[in-house]
């Protein structure tokens, strides 16, 4: 019984703090970036099955056109963020998929869904998503306080799986009533609404930029050093 004495009360200021609600500012960039997820999952089931359409040599060829610069590029983009900041490169990588999806629902339907278009659109994709992972995976501790990022961190993560389960059956739907192209002009949609949200936001805990004079291979050999030390990492 001694040890209830120890227990927080329901009125305590530091349950209230850990029970108040995330900053509005992180819920819209929440918001905005799972639409964007479910987009972008609805864009790669068509994508998908355009390459199909092609044979299975050409549907691998698109997914490695994904997967490979994303791989490749990724330390590199984790230095480029700390370098010039995880909102510019965010802003930026918004606006170029954005240009580069309303550009595939064009050529799409001027040209249809020749491989090489779909290769070329997919090597856009790996390349801003190996900048654009790095950066979005900070902004969690960048828009909340260190109380709040466990809640902040579990909401961001349910919201992913919620983008991963549902974007496959809206792209199939899409891909049936409107095709590629139709498709695409969903997810410049989503890409529309992530930019108007990243320009709007002004993050409270902006990372300093690490120092001009330190070469981005520098940065990434000091966060693969700093990865190796930690324990837990």
């Amino acid at each position: 019984m001694a040890s209830l004495g120890t227990t927080k009360s329901v009125g305590s200021p530091s349950f209230r703090c850990s029970r108040s609600a995330l900053p509005r500012s992180y819920l819209f960039w929440l918001a905005g970036t799972r639409a964007s997820l479910i987009g972008d999952a609805a864009l790669s089931f068509a994508l998908g099955w355009a390459a199909s359409a092609h044979g299975g040599p050409t549907a691998a060829l698109v997914l490695t056109a994904i997967t490979l610069p994303r791989t490749v590029l990724l330390l590199l983009g984790g230095a480029v963020s700390d370098r010039f900041g995880a909102r510019r490169v965010m802003i930026t990588g918004d606006a170029v998929m954005l240009a580069a999806v309303l550009a595939l629902a064009a050529a799409g339907r001027a040209w249809g869904t020749p491989p090489w278009m779909l290769l070329g659109f997919a090597a856009v994709v790996g390349t801003v998503d190996a900048f654009y992972l790095p950066a979005t995976g900070s902004m969690p501790r960048r828009l909340v306080g260190k109380e709040h990022l466990p809640r902040a961190m579990a909401l961001r993560q349910a919201g992913g799986q919620v983008a991963s389960l549902l974007g496959a059956p809206l792209g199939a739907v899409s891909v049936a009533v409107a095709g590629l192209s139709g498709t695409a002009l969903v997810d410049a949609g989503t890409f529309a609404a992530v930019l108007a949200v990243m320009v709007w936001l002004r993050p409270a805990a902006e990372a300093q930029p690490s120092p001009p004079a330190e070469s981005l291979l520098a940065g990434i050999a000091d966060g693969v050093r700093r990865v190796a030390r930690d324990p837990l990492l």
